[in-house]
């Protein structure tokens, strides 16, 4: 099928009318700008003017604060004062004849408690405590008086117990104590055997018989 082409359509026969009118306004470009005239700006020279004279001085003003107030000093007052009297003291004392000023000394005196004394043990006396028979009857005694502990045997446990004690003014044996032992029942061995001790001489200051700390070893040897 042939395509046609409508007539009114065709803008090949409008191009010489476009292609005319734009010269023309092409050529009336060109004549407007040939004819256009610059006019040239006048620029003033400020330099030289003088604007120092319009600067107003200023000047500084410093406000003082007010005066403080004076003090008004106000007048004294005086308020009379009466000397105060001194009081009046009777110093006459009236004794009469029939007052009785006897009185006894012995009524002042306050009978003293008695003086507590403290009867310490010695450590060190002139004649020293003894057992009876001698240091030979008192090995001989713990000798036979101490029984070897089981448990001390059993442990091959043996040594010396270091037992001290007082003896007392009538020779007998009190606090007795275990200052280094070695266990095992050994200790409590040797405090029983010296409980049941004899009495011994008791030691002697300057003749009296007195209290005295003793220190013995006790001996504890598996054979």
């Amino acid at each position: 099928m042939e395509t046609k082409k409508n007539p009114k359509a065709d803008l090949q026969r409008w191009s010489q009318t476009f292609m005319n009118i734009g010269l023309s306004i092409s050529i009336g470009i060109v004549v407007l700008a040939f004819n256009y005239t610059t006019k040239e700006v006048e620029v003033q020279d400020l330099g030289s003017a003088d604007f120092m004279d319009e600067i107003i001085d200023i000047p500084i003003t410093e406000q003082k604060p007010p005066d403080p107030p004076k003090p008004k000093i106000l007048d004294p007052i005086v308020i009379p004062v009466e000397p105060e009297e001194a009081p009046e003291i009777d110093l006459d004392v009236i004794f009469s004849s029939e007052d009785n000023f006897d009185f006894n000394l012995e009524d002042l005196v306050t009978e003293l408690p008695p003086e507590e004394t403290v009867d310490e043990p010695f450590e060190v006396v002139e004649v020293q405590a003894a057992y009876p028979g001698g240091t030979a009857a008192l090995l001989k005694y713990l000798a036979e008086n101490i029984q070897y502990p089981s448990q001390a045997r059993r442990m091959g446990i043996q040594g010396r117990v270091f037992v001290k004690f007082i003896v007392e003014k009538d020779g007998s044996v009190s606090q007795i104590q275990v200052e280094r032992g070695i266990g095992a029942g050994c200790d409590e061995a040797a405090v029983k055997a010296l409980e049941n001790m004899p009495k011994w001489s008791p030691g002697r200051q300057r003749g009296v018989p007195v209290r005295q700390w003793m220190h013995i070893p006790v001996n504890f040897n598996l054979k």
